[in-house]
């Protein structure tokens, strides 16, 4: 399994030497694949960092943002593991690090680098893993303009499954056409025997 997170490491690595200071806001996931990676997490704006690094934060602070802007203007990268503006919770939607990076390139008119779908790093990342080919992989996804987008932009046979966020009338507002619409996980098992 390889989460934005994960791919976000992975990306930084190729990037930064091992122990490279970041400011990171986000949750465990994402702090401990960074630690995993070999990066330094550092706390507040007393020394610098190479990079800026945005995933989902359900704890996110004024101070948080602060810190972040004052790094960004002094010139770290701005990463962004996910553009996801919400994501689903038992509570109804509840903001995503796509709202936060939104937040952050809005008082720095610094655009993000995106690790997650659409993007392609994470979609490269877990194909080379995989050892699979784009002509031969199926991303299955609940998100039109990340899952889906993202799977077309590498020639994957995309399949929406509509228990998620995106709907299936949605897909004629967003222009955005999956290769398959399910309606539940079970309908995946109809449609790869029917592949097969």
């Amino acid at each position: 399994m390889i989460t934005a997170a994960i791919a976000t490491a992975d990306y930084l690595h190729d990037r930064f030497q091992p122990g490279a200071a970041l400011y990171v806001i986000g949750e465990t996931g994402l702090r401990t694949a960074l630690t995993e990676a070999g990066f330094r997490l550092v706390e507040g704006i007393r020394e610098q960092v190479e990079a800026v690094v945005v995933g989902g934060d359900r704890q996110l602070t004024y101070s948080k943002l602060h810190h972040a802007i004052h790094h960004l203007l002094q010139g770290a990268i701005f990463i962004g593991t996910n553009p996801d503006l919400l994501v689903p919770t038992e509570q109804g939607f509840a903001p995503e690090a796509g709202t936060t990076l939104a937040a952050l390139q809005a008082a720095t008119g610094i655009a993000p680098t995106l690790i997650g779908k659409p993007e392609r790093p994470l979609l490269d990342l877990a194909l080379q893993r995989m050892q699979a080919t784009p002509e031969h992989t199926a991303i299955l996804g609940d998100r039109l303009e990340t899952d889906i987008l993202g799977g077309q932009c590498l020639g994957l046979t995309t399949i929406l499954v509509t228990t998620g966020v995106s709907t299936e009338a949605q897909i004629a507002e967003t222009g955005i056409t999956p290769d398959h619409v399910v309606h539940g996980l079970d309908q995946v098992i109809i449609l790869w025997e029917d592949q097969l």
